[in-house]
C-alpha cells in the first residue's frame, strides 16, 4: 500500500495545483535529478523535464514513473554505447519500446 511506502507532493499546473502519489524510490530518484542538473527544487526538475511531455489523458503519477524509468534506461544505454561504440543503443531502445502496449506516449 503506498501510504507505508510512498508519499504525495503537491505541484502545481498551470492555474491549479494537485498531487502525485508516487514511491519514496521515485521521489528519490527526481530529487537526485534535480540536484544532478542543477535545478534549486524538484518541481522545477519535474516541469522542465517531466510534465512539457505529459499530455494530460494519462494518469500523472503513472506518466512520471514511466517517464523516470525510461529516462534510466535510456542514461544506461547511452554510458554502455560510450564504452562499447559497436553497441546498437538505439536499437536497443526501439526495441524496449516495441515491448510497450500501443498508444503510450513514448511511442
Amino acid at each position: 500500500m503506498l501510504k507505508d511506502t510512498g508519499q504525495q507532493r503537491s505541484i502545481s499546473l498551470d492555474s491549479r495545483k494537485t498531487t502525485i502519489a508516487l514511491e519514496n524510490e521515485f521521489w528519490g530518484i527526481i530529487q537526485y535529478c534535480a540536484e544532478e542538473e542543477g535545478y534549486d527544487n524538484w518541481q522545477d526538475w519535474l516541469h522542465v523535464n517531466v510534465l512539457q511531455h505529459w499530455d494530460g489523458k494519462r494518469n500523472l503519477a503513472s506518466h512520471v514513473r514511466s517517464f523516470v524509468a525510461i529516462s534510466l534506461v535510456t542514461e544506461v544505454e547511452m554510458f554502455k554505447q560510450e564504452r562499447d561504440p559497436e553497441r546498437e543503443a538505439l536499437a536497443n531502445m526501439q526495441r524496449m519500446v516495441s515491448y510497450m502496449r500501443k498508444g503510450y506516449n513514448v511511442q
